[in-house]
């Protein structure tokens, strides 16, 4: 498992660099997590951290993602985000030039039971 790439951190929250293969949040199912990684980290200076998932990519996906260290700010995201005050900008890598340089992409997720 990668270490855990801190960006900023401060008193209330961090900002670490998402690697993909890596799912956000805590599972049963899974062992490594950022989440996990985000809380081990708090471990370092704190008995008992606080992680607060603000966001979340999905595990192929690499970014950028916030976790609140109190409920409080964890809860003032939240509301950044439910009111559009933070914009989230999507960058892909892709193979060949799309046709058009902006549009709408409509799809469906399929379940896969590999």
């Amino acid at each position: 498992m990668p270490n855990l790439d801190v960006i900023e951190e401060t008193n209330d929250y961090i900002v670490v660099n998402k690697s993909a293969g890596l799912i956000t949040e805590k599972s049963p199912y899974e062992k490594h997590t950022v989440e996990n990684q985000v809380f081990d980290h708090f471990l370092k200076t704190k008995r008992k951290p606080y992680v607060g998932v603000i966001h979340r990519l999905d595990r192929v996906t690499s970014g950028v993602l916030i976790f609140a260290k109190k409920k409080s700010i964890l809860v003032t995201f939240n509301t950044l985000f439910s009111s559009r005050k933070v914009r989230k900008t999507y960058l892909a890598i892709v193979k060949n030039k799309p046709e058009k340089n902006k549009g709408n992409l409509v799809n469906f997720l399929v379940k896969n039971n590999k």
